[in-house]
């Protein structure tokens, strides 16, 4: 099921389940933050500060919704009424947001992993020199967060980072197959799946060690993994792009937790999530998707789209 947007054109992003059981998601060309209930209706509230391009949100231990302001330097917050406030962070851009073990708001921008308290009280850790942004953030099942960093400049560096409640910073260099890792979820297995500029989904333990597995056709080059999360049903889901001569083919996958990936007819998303329905919900460029787990496949074999 796919719900279109009051706004067309609007940039729908980030996407989380709220406290009051309905998805909430950002939008960042219309610099508004959108509810939507699982029955399909739409509510949006404007933010108050201008051009913040609102994009990674997570539902916090207060009882509101969290989400980052990459171009605004800001951390804002919203409740389930829809009332807005905004905390000042480190400049830089910034494009995720997750909830750490300990209660905190965690995110990396500039250098340095910060943690916020839900009053915004700030604490800033340095990480280790490296050139390039972190692009996705998540609560690992340990008891930190975890992080996929990259530079592009060469020789070209990627790493899956650990952070402690406490801020000490672990780093674990991935392999060329895995290189350009950019969304992260913690599966069901205890274990912290992700993807990429690489055709291939990696998976890594709380200790470090590190796994890849290949799409069916990893010929074709691909665009990034946007987005990824752990299913109702217990396997990872993510979107992906795979470029074919003269276009590119954006299509929804799953990862079974012993790595056979299934591919579905082309979708287009940037953010996802399981639903308090049972379901799978994503952001796509025309709106809200739904996809109903109940018209899924049940089979865990690998097959590709044509």
């Amino acid at each position: 099921n796919v719900f279109p947007l009051p706004t067309p054109y609007s940039g729908p992003a980030g996407i989380a389940v709220g406290p009051d059981g309905a998805l909430w998601f950002t939008e960042v060309f219309n610099n508004r933050i959108g509810r939507i209930s699982t029955a399909g209706e739409i509510t949006e509230f404007p933010l108050p500060s201008p051009d913040s391009g609102p994009d990674g949100i997570t539902a916090g231990p207060d009882g509101h919704l969290w989400f980052i302001e990459p171009y605004g330097d800001r951390v804002g917050r919203i409740s389930v009424e829809g009332l807005v406030a905004e905390f000042p962070r480190p400049a830089g851009i910034s494009h995720s947001i997750a909830v750490g073990a300990d209660g905190n708001l965690w995110f990396v921008v500039g250098g340095r992993i910060c943690r916020m308290t839900t009053t915004g009280v700030l604490t800033e850790f340095p990480l280790p020199p490296m050139g390039g942004e972190v692009a996705s953030i998540a609560k690992g099942p340990d008891g930190n967060v975890w992080f996929t960093r990259t530079d592009w400049s060469p020789p070209g560096v990627s790493r899956i980072g650990r952070a402690t409640p406490t801020g000490v910073v672990t780093e674990f260099d991935l392999p060329p197959d895995l290189a350009g890792p950019y969304a992260i979820t913690a599966g069901s297995d205890g274990n912290l799946w992700f993807g990429g500029f690489s055709s291939a989904i990696g998976r890594i333990t709380p200790t470090g060690l590190i796994t890849a597995f290949p799409f069916a056709t990893p010929t074709n080059g691909f665009l990034s993994t946007p987005c990824i999360t752990a299913g109702p049903d217990g396997n990872i889901w993510f979107m992906a792009s795979r470029v074919s001569p003269g276009h590119t083919n954006t299509f929804l996958g799953r990862i079974s937790l012993s790595g056979a990936i299934t591919e579905f007819p082309p979708y287009w998303g940037m953010g996802i999530t399981a639903g308090p329905d049972g379901n799978i919900w994503f952001t796509r460029g025309d709106g809200i998707g739904q996809l109903v787990m109940a018209s899924v496949p049940l089979d865990q074999d690998a097959r590709a789209i044509p």
